[in-house]
């Protein structure tokens, strides 16, 4: 029946297997869990079948990643075949999302990309690409990879996945090329409404809805998000509430002042982060609420927020985490004229924001702008230069402690 799955589900009933699947998960697992001690390959194809359908579903993302653990490591599946390639990848992805050691996740994708090539897989090639874009240290690694892969599913005429991939890049990395960023999530939706399948529709109006608010294009950014929030209301039954989409529409209530309902959408990401155990989507919603209760006034309950935020942003490395917090410490401090921390604590995240290629977005931007423009009407220029080289100057872990005497 999963194999079956797989030829319908990205299409017009994805909505029928996605009920199946809900309704048969129990018997799933244990038709998984029996193969583990009985039939190892099998129980590999089986969850390779599964990770193709949900890997961008956030439930069940441990569950998932145990197995696959287990599937991966079985002297019975040590063979270097696709089935091998396929469960190395999902086991990948999984990990990213559970936050392992980026080391020991690209190991199993240098492995993965290997047995491809060995077979001249080219799609599972674009597979393999893929994941290591998405799992990849720098912008530029990540970009490579992310050509590669696309260039790949294009030649073997794989629509879901080019669709897929074109969202990811167009949500994920960290460019600021936001003509492209929109283009390849144009082209991500309308590879999804040919297709029939409402989730990936969904998906692509969300993140164009999010980055035409980082634009500051609000207007679009309504559009894009309402199209998105009607067709979910339509299929609710089957897909739920999409807590995920109450980021962007938080982040829209914040950008347009309306901070009780901005309030409302960060605390529900914040409890639904909490509930799934994930750690960095509850570092985004701290952080949000942070910068909320900062614009409200509320220093004490702001840096609460950002202090939270940071703890898993440091134990993952998320360099783009750290700054957005960062910097909404400096805004604290500019708030609570606190001068010098201000300007250090900005100056370092501008300084490593531009030897990263990582710039703000227009709408971060112009917030920060709005705070040095009330240091520099208060700081002397020649003290605000000196200060601003001591900031540029700090490590990394220098900066984190200056933000967290406040």
């Amino acid at each position: 029946m999963a194999k079956q799955i797989l030829p319908e589900f990205f299409g017009p009933k994805e909505l029928i297997w996605l009920v199946w699947l809900d309704d048969e998960w129990d018997n799933l697992r244990g038709a998984v869990e029996w193969s583990l001690e009985t039939r190892p390959e099998a129980g590999l194809e089986l969850v390779n079948y599964l990770g193709y359908l949900l890997l961008d579903i956030q439930n069940n993302l441990m569950e998932m990643q145990n197995w696959l653990l287990q599937l991966i490591t079985h002297p019975a599946n040590a063979a270097r075949t696709a089935i091998r390639a396929r469960g190395l990848l999902h086991w990948a992805w999984y990990a990213n999302a559970n936050y392992v050691a980026p080391a020991q996740i690209q190991a199993r994708i240098d492995e993965a990309v290997s047995i491809y090539e060995e077979l001249g897989d080219r799609n599972g090639l674009a597979h393999g690409y893929l994941t290591a874009a998405l799992a990849a240290n720098s912008l530029e690694t990540g970009l490579a990879y992310f050509e590669k892969a696309v260039t790949l599913l294009h030649e073997t005429n794989d629509k879901v996945w080019t669709a897929f991939a074109l969202l990811y890049f167009g949500w994920l990395i960290e460019t600021q090329d936001y003509t492209r960023k929109l283009a390849s999530l144009e082209e991500s939706l309308a590879i999804y409404r040919e297709l029939g399948f409402i989730s990936g529709t969904i998906e692509a109006l969300k993140q164009l809805g999010a980055v035409a608010i980082r634009e500051g294009n609000f207007e679009l950014a309504h559009l894009r998000l309402d199209e998105a929030l009607s067709i979910l209301q339509e299929h609710v039954s089957v897909l739920g509430n999409s807590i995920t989409m109450s980021y962007d529409l938080g982040d829209l209530a914040y950008y347009e002042g309306n901070y009780e309902l901005a309030r409302i959408y960060y605390e529900n990401c914040l409890a639904w982060a909490n509930q799934k155990g994930l750690s960095l989507s509850e570092a985004w919603a701290n952080a949000r609420l942070g910068y909320l209760y900062t614009r409200l006034g509320q220093a004490e309950n702001a840096r609460l927020y950002y202090r939270e935020a940071l703890i898993p942003y440091q134990k993952r490395t998320t360099r783009v985490g750290v700054l957005f917090t960062i910097e909404g410490f400096a805004s604290l401090a500019a708030y609570e004229r606190q001068w010098e921390r201000a300007i250090k604590l900005f100056s370092w995240a501008s300084k490593l924001r531009e030897d990263s290629g990582e710039l703000r977005p227009p709408v971060e931007q112009a917030s920060v702008d709005r705070d040095l423009a009330i240091i520099h009407s208060t700081v002397a220029d020649a003290e605000f230069v000196r200060l601003s080289t001591e900031g540029e100057a700090m490590a990394v872990e220098e900066a984190v402690a200056l933000a967290l005497e406040s």
